[in-house]
C-alpha cells in the first residue's frame, strides 16, 4: 500500500490528536521519570608526572619515562591502598570498592599528565574525592618525601645549608686564588697557587655532588615526582540524567509510535468513506452524491 502526499496530508488532519497525545505522554512521562533520579556530577583532578616541564632542555628519555609511569599511576588510581587512604582522609562510610566504580583515572596521550576523575551524587564531596586520591598517590610514590623520617629530613636539610655555605666560600676563594695566578710572576709561586687551585676545585666538585645526592633524597627522582597541576573543580550541572535529551528521545519514540500505529490502523481499515479518495478507484465509477445523517439515527 503505498501513500501519496495527499494521503498523508490526511491521514494528519484525522489522526493529529493521536500523534500530539504519544508525544507528550511521552515526553511528559520521561521528565517526571528523570525529575525522579538522583543527579550524578562528575569533576576531575589533573596531575603532573615528572618534572621535564620545568628543564629549558628536557631529555627525550625524562619525557618517555614520565609517560610510562603516568599509565601505572593511572592503575594504581582505583586500587585498593589509594581509595582506602582517600576515604579515610576524608572520614567517609564507605567501601573501597563502591568508590572504584565511580572513579576514572586517564592519561592525555602523548603527554604526561594524568586525570582522576570521580562521579558522585553530591558536588564538593566529588571535588574532595578527586583531590584526596591525588593526594593519596603523591604520597604512594617512591619520590615522596614524607617517606623520609622527619629528624632524616631535619638532617639532611642542615647538611645542605653547611655545604651551600661552604661551596659558596670555596668558589669565592677560587676567584681571589685565580687573581693571584694571573699576577703571578715567579714559576714556584705560579706551581703552588696551581696545586691549590686543584686542591680547592676537587674539594668543590665533592661537596656539589654531595649536595646533589641530599637534595636528591629530599626531593625523590625527578622522573617519578607527582605533583597537583589542576585541582578538581566542584561540578555546577548533573552528568546524569540528561533531563533534555530523555526527553527529545521519548517524544521521538512516542511520534514514531504513534506514525507507526496510525499507518497499521490506515493498512487495517478496508471501509470506504465519502471522503476518502481512493471509495473512486475501488468502486470503478465518480461519487455522485451522498446522504447526510440526519440526528437521531435516521437518513
Amino acid at each position: 500500500m503505498s501513500f501519496t502526499w495527499h494521503d498523508i496530508w490526511r491521514l494528519v488532519k484525522r489522526w493529529w490528536w493521536l500523534v500530539a497525545l504519544a508525544v507528550a505522554v511521552a515526553g511528559i512521562s520521561s521528565y517526571r521519570a528523570s525529575q525522579s533520579v538522583t543527579p550524578l556530577y562528575y569533576t576531575n583532578a589533573t596531575m603532573m608526572i615528572g618534572r621535564a616541564m620545568q628543564d629549558p632542555n628536557p631529555s627525550q628519555a625524562d619525557l618517555s619515562i614520565g609517560q610510562q609511569l603516568a599509565v601505572t599511576y593511572a592503575q594504581m588510581a582505583r586500587r585498593k591502598p589509594v581509595l582506602e587512604g582517600a576515604i579515610d582522609s576524608l572520614g567517609l562510610q564507605m567501601g573501597w570498592g563502591a568508590l572504584a566504580g565511580r572513579v576514572n583515572a586517564s592519561l592525555i596521550p602523548r603527554t604526561q599528565l594524568l586525570e582522576i576523575g570521580v562521579v558522585d551524587s553530591s558536588p564538593p564531596r566529588a571535588k574532595a574525592l578527586a583531590d584526596a586520591i591525588a593526594e593519596q598517590l603523591i604520597l604512594l610514590s617512591p619520590a615522596n618525601p614524607s617517606g623520609i623520617s622527619q629528624e632524616e629530613q631535619t638532617f639532611a636539610r642542615e647538611q645542605l645549608d653547611d655545604l651551600k655555605v661552604k661551596i659558596e666560600a670555596a668558589e669565592e676563594e677560587a676567584g681571589q686564588l685565580k687573581e693571584e695566578l694571573d699576577a703571578a710572576i715567579s714559576a714556584r709561586q705560579i706551581q703552588e697557587l696551581e696545586s691549590q687551585m686543584q686542591v680547592l676545585e676537587l674539594k668543590i666538585s665533592d661537596w656539589q655532588g654531595t649536595y646533589s645526592q641530599l637534595l636528591t633524597s629530599l626531593q625523590g627522582g625527578e622522573a617519578n615526582v607527582l605533583t597537583i597541576l589542576e585541582e578538581a573543580n566542584v561540578p555546577r550541572s548533573p552528568i546524569s540524567p540528561n533531563v533534555k535529551k530523555n526527553v527529545a528521545l521519548a517524544a521521538a519514540i512516542g511520534l514514531a509510535l504513534a506514525v507507526g500505529a496510525v499507518l497499521l490502523l490506515e493498512f487495517a481499515d478496508d471501509r470506504l468513506r465519502v471522503d476518502d479518495p481512493k471509495t473512486e478507484s475501488v468502486m470503478g465509477f465518480p461519487l455522485l452524491g451522498a446522504v447526510p445523517r440526519m440526528a437521531g439515527g435516521h437518513c
